[in-house]
């Protein structure tokens, strides 16, 4: 007798490697680009909730209650990639932000990718803005690529399946 497949074996889990990160912006200039979509490394994307809740009475009911969750937190948003030398639309977004001037609030789309590149889901992060900006400690004993992290706050933030 063949053995069934799984339905792991038909969709194994996804690979943590293999992701996009797009700017969906609405800015003096177009994004998404080539140079700002090559990002190594995602992390923040995640939320949870205060342990505040609620018990409220249910109905006209006096022994019934129902607990209701408090306020979501989202962490930041940060995106690494290797420091990019030159010129790309969110550097000099990120650089007017840093002296002074207003950012535009973008709206950021990471989307996981699958076997040979075929998006699986994504989250989208609304209204996203730069808190923090810096790269890597520079050392002449080491012999590594600066890295360039970017810490990013937003409004809220779904999942999409695709």
């Amino acid at each position: 007798m063949a053995d069934n497949p799984s339905f792991s074996d038909l969709l194994p889990p996804p690979v943590n490697f293999a992701f996009m990160v797009t700017f969906l912006g609405t800015g003096p200039v177009p994004l998404p680009n080539p140079i700002d979509i090559r990002f190594q490394k995602v992390s923040g994307i995640g939320v949870d909730f205060e342990d505040d809740s609620e018990e409220v009475q249910r109905g006209s009911q006096n022994d019934q209650q129902q607990s209701l969750r408090g306020r979501p937190n989202h962490p930041t948003l940060v995106l690494e990639r290797g420091l990019v030398v030159g010129i790309s639309p969110l550097s000099i977004e990120v650089k007017a932000a840093i002296f002074g001037q207003e950012f535009n609030k973008h709206n950021v789309l990471v989307i996981l990718m699958g076997v040979g590149g075929i998006p699986l889901t994504s989250y989208l992060f609304t209204d996203a803005y730069p808190i923090r900006w810096s790269i890597t400690d520079l050392d002449a004993d080491q012999n590594q690529i600066i890295i360039e992290r970017l810490e990013m706050r937003y409004a809220s933030f779904r999942n999409i399946g695709l």
